[in-house]
């Protein structure tokens, strides 16, 4: 079998590791994110800067980045993807400051708003499958780095993160 030469180029465009975030950017825009969710997010004290869908949009697309903690915000402001798609990100600083500013009834009426998000999610793709079984995992991710956030000595005195997984 002949195999086709690769090829390489030189460019100077900025090229990035996160081209998923593409994706994940048109699928919070096609499914209007931003009006179904700026009713559960702070109100911001001052008219200037990003909005808070904006911030809470570059903490989503920071997860799906890979980042592991807030601090993480800071390096990752500096890709060029990123910042173009999140309106320059977000400093660790101000998300922390952001994140503090959620009350407990803005969280949870924010975590029912995403539930019925995905669900109606789900029947769009899924209109034929009436069965919903919601299945739940726990496993734990020993860690060892010092900025980690969210970890905890779980049951089998492991320094981790027990990631919480539902699925249907």
């Amino acid at each position: 079998m002949k195999l086709n030469p690769i090829v390489l180029e030189k460019t100077n465009k900025a090229l990035s590791a996160n081209g998923g975030l593409v994706f994940l950017n048109q699928l919070i825009e096609q499914l209007n994110l931003e009006t179904k969710l700026s009713n559960f997010l702070p109100v911001k004290k001052k008219e200037r800067g990003i909005t808070s869908f904006t911030k809470f949009k570059s903490g989503l697309m920071s997860f799906a980045a890979g980042s592991d903690c807030i601090d993480d915000l800071n390096e990752l402001r500096e890709e060029a993807l990123y910042k173009e798609l999140c309106l320059g990100g977000i400093s660790s600083r101000a998300m922390g400051d952001f994140l503090r500013s959620f009350s407990s009834m803005s969280l949870e009426n924010l975590g029912n708003e995403l539930s019925d998000i995905a669900l109606n999610l789900r029947m769009r793709t899924h209109p034929d499958d009436l069965d919903f079984i919601l299945a739940m995992d726990s496993t734990p991710h020993e860690q060892t780095g010092v900025k980690m956030e969210g970890l905890a000595w779980n049951y089998k005195n492991m320094w981790c993160l027990d990631s919480q997984n539902a699925y249907d």
